[in-house]
């Protein structure tokens, strides 16, 4: 499966991305964590003077299960940085 993002900045940012994408799978009761890509790991994640950076992970899913992506963007300027997360609505891996 893979998970595509795009993340979008007021303006020309000094950095902007995801800071870390956590994978979880639904076990029939509830949301379990399977895997977290970070930023450190996935140099590809955060872009310097940028506007907007779009990027995507990929991960081997069990056919049949539901997964979601929790997505925390980042944007530094001037110094000062800020986060938002974003949850997916989860889809069925094929």
């Amino acid at each position: 499966m893979s998970v595509t993002f795009v993340v979008y900045g007021t303006d020309i940012m000094d950095c902007l991305g995801a800071q870390k994408i956590l994978i979880e799978e639904w076990d029939g009761i509830d949301w379990v964590e399977t895997g977290t890509y970070s930023a450190e790991k996935n140099s590809h994640f955060l872009a310097q003077k940028a506007s907007e950076h779009a990027a995507s992970v990929t991960f081997y899913g069990h056919p049949g299960v539901q997964y979601r992506a929790t997505l925390t963007a980042y944007a530094e300027l001037n110094g000062g940085s800020d986060t938002g997360v974003l949850v997916s609505s989860p889809k069925t891996c094929k």
